[in-house]
């Protein structure tokens, strides 16, 4: 039994980043639905393209998934993703609970935040560990209550 078991996913996305989050998804053991319109995901003419003409990379992000094609210009197609959706969730569609745009206004507060503490600590930071030029220290470090992770952008790389 893997950990998403009987769970559904109603995957939208199309290209690259949502379907790769909707295969670790399957991965992990979620029902996915992989729903597509009638033109197909652009991803499809990708190369490298396999023996089959089938591309490597949509078959990389959307391996393990379930797929249908709807045409939600019209209304029964979308009354079939709303099926979809109320089943995925036991109940009707509901959104996501982040937003992207939360999540990246905190990760530039947190990058303004320790470039701040590396400033007034007026030490230029230098790369650590498995660090990169561009992010530093980019490191783990041990606090009371188990670790926290900095890094701060670095014009200076």
């Amino acid at each position: 039994m893997k950990v998403l078991d009987r769970v559904r996913v109603v995957d939208l996305s199309r290209v690259l980043a949502g379907p790769h989050c909707g295969q670790l998804l399957a991965d992990f053991g979620a029902d996915v639905i992989k729903v597509e319109g009638p033109g197909g995901d652009e991803n499809r003419g990708w190369p490298p393209h396999g023996p089959d003409g089938q591309s490597a990379n949509f078959a990389s992000v959307n391996r393990g998934k379930r797929s249908l094609v709807l045409d939600l210009k019209t209304p029964a197609a979308r009354n079939v993703l709303l099926r979809l959706a109320a089943g995925a969730a036991g109940g009707p569609p509901i959104r996501c609970g982040v937003s992207f745009i939360d999540m990246s206004t905190g990760i530039s507060l947190h990058a303004g935040i320790v470039t701040a503490a590396w400033m007034q600590a007026a030490v230029l930071p230098v790369p650590q560990g498995s660090g990169s030029g561009h992010m530093v220290p980019y490191q783990a470090f041990r606090c009371l209550d188990g670790f926290m992770l900095a890094g701060a952008p670095n014009d200076g790389a």
